[in-house]
């Protein structure tokens, strides 16, 4: 009425419900008369995050209630009195019994009922690759992983073979906030017995166990065969040794040409052979010895008209003879004959304009080959995780090359900024010798991995991204972790005293600010605007901006542990490691130094595991886990405009002393 200048007229109401102050309605009036009133918020709503449903199942041990309201009026759960935090939230956990739970909230006389039925299902589900009805046809000597979703804490096994294999929970969250509350992955091994030859081994199906406080529930799995092995053929002798050019800093830019080094061919022209050939760049490759989809750091991508001798199908992957297993969606079986002579031809090396050094062969066949550090130093002290890195302070790159038969001298590294110099070496694997280039980082441990693709001449171009000491020019790729699905609703991730996707796009908006003041070319992936997919698009998306480095944001949550807090940062290449590590500290000693009322340190640090925007091996890329919305201390400074902007001072500082290095 006050803002109606035509207003004209009295309300009246009895003078006994103006005593009883129905919903707050009188006292909020005097508030109004005496200018005490909020009046922005008064025509406000109950606004409800979560839950979104009235009436749900689900196995979590805890219901969150979160949201906002008119603060003019009271809001009630369960006739208990909530109050709105100083990101203007309500936030409270409820402990679900088993069975149905009944809650009520009410706000200026609108009512949501809420029926939530508690079911403990101590193992939620097992990985697809080891599913019901598959059956597993695995070389000998195969490591097969056991994974599965089961209750944090649960004691899960997999039997197989009369054998009994204990999975170890993973000290890493799940890319379903769903599942993120009261679920963890565990994983597990078993290696297959060796092969016998011309004889197939069955080790009958694989049973999952998983028990929570005597809740006892198990799956049926795949069944396993090991596929019996054919008569070994004769390996190939080496016909000449491998030297080094006599002077490798006088060979000019270009190579020579020189033949250095030859093997004998595997398969002669003329013998018949089925081919694997990779149909997509960037093709993620699996060791051979193992089954389901987790990648290993150690095996490279590959690109679009690589081949491979084909060995075997194992579910929807094909095996090479060179142990790598690659997805049926990326590639296809060709018939054709033997490689025989595959002469490689190393046509130059140096640096380009756009921030890479690079490599350029000549192949006569378009052979495999694998990309990798050499002696990184893992450690498994965080689960059974195998790629904790130590340090990554290697001095040396290897690419080994399959199939090849010849190679010829390597170019000058006068120009190349990342390698100071190469050698070519022949070791075994598997008795079988195959060509290694070792080439020399010019600093220690100074790597940022790489990117291979055959370009319109047919020559293989491998490309390094070059890291400077400098923020300046750098492209760099900002990540808010959740945002817009694929039906246009909104993912918030973590639910606690805020939305996680809400502090992850400011914190965004925060950091690309900062790092562009100090000369960074800085994108930030669209997530708040349209659905782009964190399981492959958020990749191209920012391969596409020409990404020297990739940061995804996100935040912690731990239902019914109100006192975890602290950040870490998750990496999947070894050479992510020291980024992670550097980002880490420098966001921790932020909040020791400016947030915690203890000034404790609480330091997660930097942790191995394989989210699909930390799998891309052309570019340094991490995920923060900034902080724990469900902490109340974390949650107000990660909403505080004054703690966002030094948030993000204090990831670009991390990101620097990364640079320093």
């Amino acid at each position: 009425m006050k803002k109606t200048p035509a207003y004209k007229g009295s309300v009246f109401n009895s003078y006994p419900d103006l005593v009883q102050n129905r919903m707050n309605s009188t006292k909020t009036m005097q508030d109004f008369f005496n200018d005490q009133i909020n009046e922005e918020s008064l025509f406000e709503n109950l606004i409800i995050h979560s839950p979104k449903n009235l009436n749900f199942s689900t196995n979590d041990e805890f219901a969150i209630f979160q949201g906002t309201y008119d603060d003019n009026f009271d809001v009630f759960l369960n006739d208990s009195k909530l109050t709105l935090n100083e990101a203007g939230n309500f936030y409270i956990e409820k402990k679900l019994e088993v069975g149905a739970n009944y809650f009520k909230l009410e706000h200026k006389g609108t009512v949501a009922n809420y029926t939530i039925n508690r079911q403990v299902l101590s193992l939620h589900s097992i990985d697809a690759s080891i599913g019901n009805g598959k059956t597993l046809e695995v070389e000998g000597g195969t490591m097969i992983t056991f994974g599965a979703v089961a209750y944090r804490g649960a004691t899960v096994t997999a039997v197989i073979n009369g054998q009994s294999v204990r999975l170890t929970q993973q000290d890493r969250s799940l890319d379903d906030p769903v599942l993120n509350a009261s679920y963890a992955p565990f994983i597990g091994q078993y290696t297959v017995p060796d092969g016998i030859i011309n004889q197939t081994q069955n080790l009958g199906t694989i049973t999952i166990n998983a028990d929570y406080r005597g809740n006892i529930q198990n799956a049926i799995g795949a069944s396993v065969r090991v596929i019996a092995l054919p008569e070994p053929p004769p390996p190939p002798a080496v016909e000449m040794p491998v030297v080094n050019p006599p002077d490798i800093t006088d060979v000019s830019q270009t190579g020579t040409g020189e033949v250095i080094g030859k093997i004998s061919a595997i398969r002669h022209e003329n013998e018949a052979v089925k081919y694997v050939k990779v149909t997509k760049n960037n093709t993620v490759t699996l060791p051979g010895n193992t089954t389901g989809t987790i990648p290993d750091p150690n095996f490279s991508r590959l690109p679009s008209g690589t081949i491979d001798y084909y060995r075997s199908t194992a579910g929807s992957f094909y095996i090479t003879e060179n142990g790598k297993r690659i997805s049926t969606e990326d590639a296809v079986l060709e018939d054709g004959v033997g490689m025989g002579e595959n002469n490689l031809v190393v046509l130059a090396g140096g640096t380009s304009s756009d921030r890479r050094s690079f490599l350029r062969f000549a192949l006569d066949s378009r052979s495999s080959f694998n990309v990798k550090a050499a002696g990184v130093e893992f450690h498994t002290e965080r689960g059974d995780d195998h790629f904790n890195v130590k340090d990554f302070n290697v001095t040396h790159i290897y690419i080994d090359f399959d199939n090849v038969t010849s190679v010829t001298a390597l170019p000058s590294f006068e120009d190349n900024i990342v390698f100071s110099a190469g050698k070519w070496e022949t070791p075994s694997v598997n008795g079988v010798p195959k060509f290694r280039l070792v080439l020399e980082l010019r600093k220690r441990g100074v790597y940022a991995g790489n990117y291979a693709q055959y370009n319109s001449d047919g020559e293989l171009l491998l490309t390094f991204p070059i890291i400077t000491q400098s923020l300046a020019g750098m492209s760099i790729v900002i990540d808010p972790g959740h945002g817009i699905g694929p039906s246009n609703w909104l993912d918030p991730g973590a639910i606690g005293h805020v939305r996680e996707f809400d502090v992850n796009i400011a914190m965004a908006k925060k950091l690309q600010t900062t790092l562009s003041e100090k000369g960074a070319k800085v994108t930030v992936i669209p997530t708040d605007a349209t659905f782009v997919s964190a399981f492959s698009e958020r990749n191209n998306y920012a391969r596409s901006a020409g990404c020297d480095l990739f940061i995804s944001l996100h935040c912690n949550a731990v239902p019914g542990r109100p006192e975890s807090r602290g950040t870490e940062v998750w990496y999947f290449t070894p050479f992510s490691q020291p980024l992670a590590n550097a980002v880490s500290a420098s966001t921790a000693e932020y909040f020791r130094s400016s947030v915690y009322s203890d000034k404790t340190l609480s330091n997660r640090g930097d942790k191995y595991s394989y989210f699909a925007v930390t799998l891309p091996q052309d570019y340094p890329a991490i995920m923060i886990e900034l902080g724990f919305v469900t902490n109340y201390e974390e949650a107000m400074a990660m909403a505080n405009d004054t703690h966002q902007s030094g948030l993000a001072n204090a990831i670009a500082a991390g990101v620097q002393q990364y640079l320093n290095r």
